[in-house]
């Protein structure tokens, strides 16, 4: 099925029908369109990680300062988390082991979220609310990505 036969059916227009006037059934027509509605999901989630990915790569000296201080060569972590991000968009984009990719990404949010957020969100200083809801952001994406890993991933090669 291509994309122009996923616009006629949800115009409700049924390809290869003799007669132009043949319209599939309502519950038919919306469960097509809401499948084809929902497969963008996959793409909503992986290209913000992509993108944060390249900001690691091309804003590292700025993101260093996130970096807790007990970690040293703060730039090669910058380096190395945007490069895992990007890694992990582009898996799950083409399907390639894709569930050990959503694993990873989710544990990289969870570290991100204990290791640069949560010290952030106890303070209780100026920094807490803003801290506290990148925390929660953050929470959310590896909570995501391990539901993609359990419920969508295609390629179990390494992770079964």
């Amino acid at each position: 099925m291509n994309k122009q036969d996923i616009l006629y059916i949800c115009e409700g227009y049924q390809p290869g029908c003799p007669s132009s006037t043949h319209f599939s059934s309502s519950f038919e027509t919306k469960n097509i369109c809401m499948n084809a509605f929902l497969s963008l999901g996959r793409y909503f989630f992986v290209i913000p990680f992509a993108v944060f990915g390249l900001f690691h790569l091309m804003k590292a000296d700025a993101m260093a300062s996130m970096v807790p201080s007990y970690m040293p060569a703060a730039v090669i972590w910058v380096y190395l988390s945007g490069l895992g991000l990007i890694a992990a968009a582009v898996s799950i984009l083409l399907g390639k082991y894709d569930k050990l990719a959503a694993t990873l990404l989710s544990v990289i949010l969870l570290l991100f979220a204990i290791m640069i957020y949560l010290p952030g969100a106890m303070s209780g200083g100026e920094t807490a609310q803003s801290s506290l809801g990148y925390l929660l952001r953050d929470l959310s994406h590896a909570g995501a990505a391990m539901l993609y890993a359990a419920n969508l991933a295609k390629d179990r090669s390494i992770i079964g």
